[in-house]
Order: structure tokens, then sequence, then C-alpha cells
């Protein structure tokens, strides 16, 4: 029995609600003044009536309650992603990714506001944002063509990775055919693969300059895993894969990587990084 009933019968017990025999057939009319009084009822019914409107109420404020907790809960998600979004396109500003590809990215960018300000209308220069998401939909001034820059130290290595697997998770929301998707995902996989190869190659030759001939070993090492296990499988990234393994074999080999490079690490980073 649900709550609210058994509640309710409590309170028609305690206002004093009597049920009494109906009179018998044959009796005389003095007997049928021992029937049902209807004024007995109007207390316990008055009490149901209330109890039940409020019943209702508090279950309306509670759906409401829930409702705006939702909405204001979408709406955090919504800022995180638009948010995680153009940090990950600030980060990859100068790595080379199509321009076609940069474009639908930023009208993801737009469609998000857009959700944004129908969730809610007042949210703080919502009008201002969607006009600059407008305008680079058109003009996203990232790099579109050449090969990835240097590489920074760790940080950068690993911030670059984490724009890039960003930018691949945020392709299933790109309004595009599913063809069109899979070739931008295998174009950031390529970014992926270079940023890869570029790090690795360059900390092998430092490893090596330092006398740490294992720690560079396994850098090539790590790095030929990663992209037999990643990919993808284009000539692009077989072509990488070829030079790394060359360069791990001559560590094995016992020879110097340095032997055909005598103008530094940076510019041996360029060519195996070339497109």
């Amino acid at each position: 029995m649900p709550a609210w009933f058994s509640l309710a019968f409590v309170m028609m017990a305690v206002s004093g609600f009597k049920f009494v025999a109906l009179p018998s057939i044959g009796k005389g009319d003095d007997d049928r003044s021992d029937g049902v009084d209807l004024s007995d009822w109007q207390m316990p019914m008055a009490v149901l009536g209330l109890l039940l409107a409020l019943l209702l109420s508090a279950g309306l404020v509670n759906r409401y309650h829930q409702y705006r907790a939702a909405q204001r809960a979408l709406l955090r998600a919504l800022v995180q992603q638009v948010q995680g979004l153009e940090q990950a396109l600030d980060v990859l500003a100068q790595v080379p990714i199509g321009r076609a590809l940069r474009s639908a990215l930023r009208a993801r960018i737009h469609g998000l506001y857009q959700h944004i300000r129908a969730i809610h209308r007042d949210y703080p220069e919502i009008d201002h944002l969607l006009e600059v998401a407008a305008a680079k939909i058109q003009a996203d001034g990232g790099v579109a063509e050449g090969r990835v820059p240097t590489i920074e130290g760790e940080a950068h290595f690993r911030k670059l990775l984490s724009a890039i697997d960003r930018l691949i998770g945020e392709l299933r929301g790109v309004p595009a055919t599913p063809q069109q998707r899979q070739q931008w995902r295998v174009e950031l996989l390529e970014r992926r693969a270079e940023v890869l190869t570029r790090h690795h190659i360059v900390q092998a030759h430092r490893q090596q300059k330092e006398g740490r001939r294992q720690d560079a070993i396994a850098y090539l090492q790590h790095l030929l895993g990663e992209l037999q296990r990643r990919g993808p499988d284009t000539e692009f990234v077989r072509a990488l894969y070829e030079e790394a393994d060359t360069l791990y074999q001559r560590l094995l080999q016992g020879k110097s990587l340095e032997k055909d490079d005598p103008e530094g690490d940076d510019q041996r980073a360029d060519q195996s990084s070339a497109a």
C-alpha cells in the first residue's frame, strides 16, 4: 500500500471517521437513524484532499528542481566541452591540420555555443561568443600545411598528444559524412604519429649524445611500438616507421646516430617528420 494512502487512512481515523452498519430490510424508520451520517465524511475528505494536493505540489516542485539541476549539469558539460575544444585547437595552431578539418571543428564549437544559448539565454556574452565562433569557421588562423614544429620538451609533447586525441574524440559530433569523418580521423592520427616520431627521434639523439645508449634504444623501441599500435596504416606512417627502424638497427649494431647528421638534432627531426 502506498505511504500516502496509509497516511490518509490514519488521518481519517484520527479526525473521527465512523463507519456504521447499513439499515436492515424490514426494520422501522427509527432504526434507520443508525445508518451512515454524511457529516462524518466532511472533515476526513477535506484532509484527504489537502493531503493529495500537497503531495501533487511536492511532486511537481521536485520534478522541476530535478529538471533545473539536469539543465545546469548539461550547461556545465557544454561549457567544458567548448573550452576543451578551443584549447586543443590553440595548442595545435602550429601543427599542420587541413583547413576543411579546422573549419569543421570550428563549426562544432559554434554549434555548442548555440546549444548553450538555447539552455541559458542570458549566458555571459553569448552573442559575442557566437559571432567570434562563426568568424573562425572561415578563418581559423592555424597552420594547414608543412610539418610539425620543434617540440619543446616532454610537457609540450604530452600537451600536443592530448590535444590531438581531444580532436579525434570530437569528430563524432562534427557534421559530416561517415567517410569524411574517417578521412579526418586518419589525418589526425598521421599528425599524432608525426609528433611521436619527431619527439622520440630527437630524444634518442640526445640520449646517445649524453652517453645513455640504452635510453636511446628504449625511446626508439617505444616509438616503433606506438606506430604499430596506433597507426594508421598509411604510406606516410610506414615511412616514419621505416626511418625509426633504421635508426633503431643502427643503435643495436653499436653505430652512432650522428654519423650522417653533422648539422644537429633538429634538422634530423625535421627530415623524420616531413609530410
